[in-house]
């Protein structure tokens, strides 16, 4: 952890997701990555998630429950945060 880089910013873009469960991720978030500070970011006339997610073509599928799910690990690879 560097001075420049002690920042976490969670960003909303799905407006479903409830303040509830937002604090319970900044907290586990503070825990995590003792030392750094976490900071939940509202995006005004933000896309809705599935609206950011087609238009930078992140792949998804369908759950057995019919909930649309993203695949981390391929928008990971795509991005070339992991090979």
């Amino acid at each position: 952890m560097t001075p420049s880089r002690n920042i976490i910013y969670l960003h909303v873009i799905d407006e479903k997701i409830k303040p509830e469960f937002l604090a319970k991720l900044k907290k586990y978030c503070e825990a995590f990555y003792l030392g750094m500070t976490v900071k939940i970011v509202y995006q005004k006339n933000a896309e809705t998630s599935k609206e950011f997610m087609e238009k930078y073509e992140k792949p998804n599928r369908n759950s057995c429950y019919g909930i649309l799910q993203y695949m981390a690990t391929d928008i990971l690879k795509k991005n070339n945060y992991v090979r």
